[in-house]
């Protein structure tokens, strides 16, 4: 009786090993595409609204097109997943190799001067290094009927500004 008792322990232990490797093994490899987005110089409607686009998202290519979802809505596992997460999410002490993304604005968010700098950093001997910086980039506005004098729209600017985030870690 004894002896029955022992295996079933010993094969639920064994199979709850097995699961928790699984499942690390998974996390250590998610860490490895996590971005952690950091978001200065612009006002703060914008950064909530960039924050809610981009922050729990995760971006992938599917037949050949860059698609940025919830990590709520996917359902399947697509070859190099990026996922992203606010800067603010990011433990101390910082782990070697943790990736970074700033985002910067310029300009006074007008339709005609509107500008903003993504630039990539990883965490490396306890400094950021820089590894890309794409400049300044001219958010260009697809409403026909508005005028280089008015604000941005930021709903247009957010979404143009994570497609670029997301296109940047490819």
């Amino acid at each position: 009786m004894d002896y029955k008792i022992f295996w079933k322990t010993l094969i639920l232990i064994l199979g709850f090993s097995f699961f928790q490797t699984g499942c690390s093994e998974k996390d250590d490899q998610k860490e490895q595409v996590t971005y952690y987005v950091e978001i200065g110089n612009c006002m703060d409607s914008l950064k909530n609204k960039l924050d809610a686009g981009i922050n729990g998202k995760v971006s992938y290519y599917q037949n050949n097109q860059l698609n940025v979802l919830s990590l709520n809505y996917v359902t399947g596992q697509f070859p190099d997943m990026h996922y992203f997460k606010s800067i603010q999410e990011l433990r101390s002490p910082i782990p070697e190799g943790t990736k970074k993304i700033r985002v910067e604005f310029a300009g006074n968010l007008t339709n005609d001067s509107t500008l903003y700098s993504i630039q990539r950093f990883k965490f490396t001997n306890k400094a950021w290094f820089k590894t890309s910086d794409m400049g300044f980039i001219r958010a260009e506005t697809h409403i026909l009927s508005a005028k280089n004098t008015d604000t941005f729209n930021f709903r247009e600017l957010t979404g143009q500004v994570i497609q670029n985030i997301a296109g940047s870690t490819y």
